[in-house]
Formats: structure tokens, C-alpha cells, sequence
């Protein structure tokens, strides 16, 4: 596989393939990219195998479901594919909540540096004789933020690989 603009391209067709569920619905892809979902799941809730879990996210049973409050809006998972041949495991599964159902009084962003502001950054930095610069991988920053009040998202049994509905006893 290579990867195409935060995509994936399917060994054989060399189709871009951006969707979770287009891959998984693809016998030849199907496995791989169920493993990075199962992978994903255990890193936002309490661990999969080697995956540390960040305990972000909790299950809910019928009974809970039942119990969130009327006025809470819940929200949808939005899954992201990306192939990454640099990384020690390439196949990516990202998810995040579908941000513009929740309503908060603040802003839902994080600003980002733009280009120009990297550039003075860089620039300072060579520009400096002994000048050492470091950056730092921050995938699990926000996922240790603890809310005031809980969010509620749901996802698709049918995109949940069955590993891991067996490891977390999610049919019950």
C-alpha cells in the first residue's frame, strides 16, 4: 500500500480508499484494517493486547444508555483511515467524535501554527549557532483532558471488530 494524500491505495486496484468501511468491506483489506480499529478502541478505552488504553472512553450496557440525560445530544464516531509507512505500525484507525453535534459556549479547536509561523520558528532555530530544536509526539494530548460533564458518542456495531466485542464483552 501507499500512501496517497491521508488515504489509502489498494494493493491490487490502486483504488484511494479514504473510508473505513470501504476497507473493511474488502476481503483482501478487511483483516488488516479491523486490527487497526481493535487497536484504536483499546488505545481510547482501557487497552487491547499491546495497545496502553488512555481509559478516554467507557462502554455503556442498555441500562446506562437508558440513563443519559434528555438534554444531552449524542453524537456520531468519525473514523479516519491513513497509511503511514514511517511508523512502526503503519495502518491507522483513528476516531473522533463528531464535534459539530456537541454544543459547548467555547471553542471546539485547537489553533494550529500556520506556515509562516513555522517558518520564524525553524529560521530562529538554524539560524543559531549550537541551536538544538526537538518536537514531541502529542497523539494522546487530548485524550487525557477530563471533562466537567460527559459526552455521549455511539458507533456502529458492524465497524467494531468482534475481537474486541469478545475482549470487552460488548454483546451483553
Amino acid at each position: 500500500m501507499e500512501q496517497v494524500a491521508n488515504s489509502v491505495v489498494h494493493p491490487v486496484t490502486k483504488e484511494t480508499i479514504t473510508k473505513y468501511k470501504t476497507l473493511i468491506q474488502d476481503p483482501l483489506l478487511r483483516e488488516t484494517w479491523m486490527k487497526g480499529m481493535a487497536k484504536e478502541l483499546g488505545r481510547l478505552a482501557q487497552g487491547y493486547e499491546d495497545e496502553k488504553g488512555t481509559n478516554t472512553v467507557q462502554f455503556m450496557d442498555l441500562e446506562e444508555i437508558a440513563q443519559i440525560p434528555k438534554g444531552k445530544i449524542v453524537t456520531y464516531a468519525n473514523i479516519v483511515v491513513d497509511y503511514r509507512p514511517q511508523k512502526k505500525d503503519p495502518n491507522r484507525v483513528r476516531i473522533t467524535a463528531g464535534g459539530n453535534l456537541i454544543k459547548y459556549p467555547f471553542e471546539l479547536t485547537a489553533r494550529t501554527a500556520d506556515l509562516t509561523t513555522s517558518k520564524i520558528l525553524w529560521n530562529s532555530t538554524i539560524s543559531q549557532k549550537g541551536a538544538r530544536y526537538a518536537c514531541a509526539d502529542a497523539k494522546n494530548f487530548y485524550l487525557s483532558a477530563e471533562l466537567e460533564d460527559p459526552e455521549y458518542m455511539r458507533i456502529a456495531a458492524n465497524l467494531v471488530p468482534q475481537d474486541f466485542i469478545d475482549t470487552y464483552n460488548l454483546k451483553d
